[in-house]
């Protein structure tokens, strides 16, 4: 909604250099990437808001910088996709990582734990050794 040029519901791009230049008055100002991040409440009819369903990064953004799905749940309780389809739909359309969240179960935290994403982590690596470089060793 604000990291995008266009499409429904989009408020404009507040992070682009042209933004960050305006903004911050310094001629340089800029990212290197962008991030997204999703959670189950930003697919409800409301905001209809996923990095997946056929859009890749350049669905957001017109710049051609890497974008990175920062936050994602480790163990989405969501009815739309589990965290192998979000794992697999961030590397097919193209999004540089993905950064699975949530703190230890004994916090209380919803979003899951490392020990809900672990074993997904390394089918997903193990599946692509010359690309991913990932230390499952905690």
């Amino acid at each position: 909604k604000w990291n995008a040029d266009t499409g429904a519901d989009v408020v404009g791009n507040w992070w682009s250099d042209a933004a960050l230049v305006k903004a911050s008055g310094k001629p340089n100002a800029g990212l290197s990437f962008y991030q997204v991040h999703y959670y189950e409440w930003q697919k409800a009819a409301t905001y209809n808001f996923s990095p997946w369903d056929g859009r890749g990064p350049t669905h957001y953004l017109s710049d051609g910088k890497p974008v990175l799905i920062g936050e994602l749940p480790a163990k989405p309780r969501d009815k739309w996709y589990t965290n192998q389809e979000m794992l697999e739909q961030s590397y097919r359309l193209g999004y540089v990582g993905h950064m699975p969240w949530g703190y230890s179960s004994s916090r209380g935290d919803k979003e899951g734990s490392w020990e809900d994403i672990r074993d997904r982590l390394k089918a997903f690596r193990d599946a692509r050794p010359a690309e991913v470089d990932l230390n499952l060793s905690r």
